[in-house]
């Protein structure tokens, strides 16, 4: 056969090798043959004894199948704001990670202003996180000669390899005359009152954060982040101050100690959310300080206490919490009534902390928790710890609670599942109820029993929480 001829229907086929045995052969298809059945030809005519069919299929790709582009997503603004030619503003992404992100400004006629340029900014490197933050100052207004109207902002990776545009136009004014292109009246708006820009706040003091708001639905809560920036960063960082909270238009924060170290003292934003079943939002116009607060020094005079005094640096951290009820249940469980949560905190430094406060937080799906119960920490000697409760009356549910301390420091989570008991026990436990009894812990606390919520309340509750852990992700 290796000195014959083969066919696959009329075209030729080459032979390959000079010692293939005499019952067999060698051959390639060529690839100008069609897919399909043939008659393959072996030395000579088509003789019946000669024929046997054939099926050619297509060559299989090696190419590698398609790679799915990471895709960037603007988050604010997105449409339907109002900013002022006067004022910096931010601009809120999801980006790609460990990829250059640039910016435009584009108008209503496509026409498009690099903002990167306009500021003399390198491009921003994407981190592994949900959301990040970019800062445009004002400067870009005066410096491109913008004129009021209404825009876009178009965020995107190098070479456009990944693009997101504002998903409806937002409105920048005259900071004259910011009135000239008011927001449509039925919709719901919020605005950030103080802080918002200018102020000088310390660690470790008191401050109320207020805002306002309109056209919100009695239903909505409010829920507070620190938008700030690491030093060394161009970029900002989020962190949840409370979220869920009633919208009274105010909320007394006690600011925590970490955030006067390693930080851009003069790079602060307040945000304040509305959860309504959509996100509304609001920064601050423009930065505030947070400096550290400065201890004072110590006296020269004896000091009448056992205390030592050092001049090294506390360490604290928290263990997870233990939650006990008045009736224990099953292994995992226990049964809705008088509860105490408690966690130790202990001092791994060389210098005795200060006397200060910290939060239980709770979740119910172990991964978004919030500020729930206040608890006083006293001054804790080098080595020594300190156990710290708190106890309410709560009803049925599965939670997750952590002890968050004000440098942001947070023990592990513990998990519990409160169950309904399985029959009237003794006086010094509660049975559970549809309106659980009143409670010490705040209000519009899944844990709490929900004071003297009812169940549909509470199930709208659960519905705000799930929904703020959506946004704020």
């Amino acid at each position: 056969a290796s000195n014959g001829v083969v066919k696959i229907g009329s075209t030729n086929i080459q032979l390959y090798g000079d010692n293939i045995p005499d019952n067999s052969l060698t051959f390639r298809v060529p690839p100008t043959v069609t897919p399909g059945t043939y008659s393959l030809y072996v030395d000579g005519p088509a003789l019946v004894t000669n024929k046997v069919q054939v099926t050619v299929l297509a060559r299989l790709s090696t190419s590698p199948a398609p790679v799915t582009q990471p895709a960037i997503t603007v988050t604010y603004p997105d449409g339907g704001e109002t900013l002022s030619l006067g004022s910096d503003f931010i601009i809120s992404f999801t980006p790609v990670y460990n990829k250059l992100h640039y910016f435009n400004l584009v108008n209503e006629n496509n026409a498009g202003w690099d903002l990167l340029s306009a500021m003399d900014t390198s491009p921003v490197i994407g981190q592994a996180t949900d959301k990040q933050i970019m800062v445009i100052s004002k400067t870009i207004f005066t410096k491109y000669n913008i004129p009021t109207g209404r825009y876009k902002i178009e965020v995107c990776t190098k070479n456009s390899e990944s693009c997101d545009r504002s998903n409806s136009y937002f409105t920048i004014t005259s900071s004259a005359n910011p009135s000239t292109s008011p927001a449509p009246v039925a919709n719901p708006s919020i605005t950030v009152k103080s802080p918002n820009g200018g102020e000088q706040y310390s660690t470790l003091e008191s401050r109320t954060i207020t805002w306002s708001t309109s056209n919100l639905p009695s239903t909505a809560t409010i829920s507070l982040q620190l938008s700030y920036r690491n030093k060394g960063a161009n970029s900002n960082v989020e962190d949840v101050i409370i979220s869920g909270i009633q919208n009274t238009g105010s909320y007394l924060w006690t600011i925590p100690s970490g955030y006067g170290v390693g930080k851009e003292p003069n790079l602060f934003w307040m945000r304040v959310i509305a959860g309504v079943g959509e996100k509304v939002e609001d920064y601050s116009n423009s930065t505030f300080t947070i400096a550290q607060t400065v201890t004072p020094a110590q006296s020269t005079a004896p000091v009448q206490s056992s205390a030592p005094v050092s001049a090294g640096t506390p360490n604290l951290s928290a263990s997870s919490p233990t939650i006990t009820s008045s009736v224990t249940g099953t292994t995992g469980q226990i049964y809705a009534g008088n509860m105490t949560i408690s966690s130790t905190v202990s001092n791994a430094g060389n210098a005795p902390s200060t006397p200060m406060s910290g939060y239980f937080q709770y979740s119910t799906d172990g991964s978004y928790f919030s500020d729930w119960a206040s608890v006083s920490i006293p001054a804790i000697n080098s080595g020594s710890s300190y156990n710290v409760s708190y106890s309410w009356t709560g009803g049925n549910g599965i939670y997750y609670f952590k002890l968050r301390l004000p440098d942001g420091t947070t023990s592990g989570s513990a998990y519990v599942n409160i169950i309904s008991q399985p029959s009237p026990s003794s006086s010094s436990s509660v049975a559970p109820s549809a309106s659980p009894s009143s409670s010490p812990s705040p209000s519009g606390s899944p844990v709490s029993g929900a004071g003297s919520r009812s169940i549909i309340a509470n199930v709208f509750y659960a519905i705000g929480d799930f929904a703020d852990s959506l946004f704020l992700r």
